[in-house]
């Protein structure tokens, strides 16, 4: 499996950066014998300071295989997710980015340090990505 790089924009400079393999969750749907049909998920980028917007390259399914992603956020040090928002299916812009707002979403959090990820979604499961360094909500 490929390594997933992730970057994350915040208050540090310069940023941070994790790299590791995807994590892929949910069930799996026989397409043959030797085949298997999973959504994968890519790079999670937080873009902090007072935007509350993220970008993240659109999994390599984007067109084929995915129904929406979800926004994924969890305590710092917590695999449990404490919160998720769905964003439908955005078009990713010519370099297979996608940048979605999520500063409603993380203004209803309560304050404390957190983890984000982007999960891909179909009918059969989701591929998460891996989660971002930790960043303090509330943004300001």
């Amino acid at each position: 499996m490929a390594t997933l790089n992730v970057r994350v924009w915040g208050r540090a400079d310069p940023p941070s950066q994790i790299m590791g393999p995807p994590v892929v969750g949910g069930n799996l749907a026989p397409v043959s014998v030797t085949e298997t049909m999973r959504v994968r998920s890519n790079t999670v980028s937080v873009i902090l300071g007072t935007t509350g917007q993220i970008a993240f390259y659109a999994s390599p399914e984007h067109a084929t295989n995915v129904d929406s992603y979800e926004a994924r956020l969890r305590p710092a040090g917590s695999g449990t997710v404490s919160a998720t928002q769905n964003m439908g299916k955005p078009t990713p812009d010519g370099n297979n980015v996608i940048i979605y707002n999520l500063a409603s979403f993380f203004a209803a959090q309560p304050a404390g340090n957190y983890t984000l990820s982007v999960a891909a979604v179909n009918a059969f499961g989701a591929g998460d990505s891996v989660p971002s360094t930790p960043f303090a909500l509330p943004i300001s």
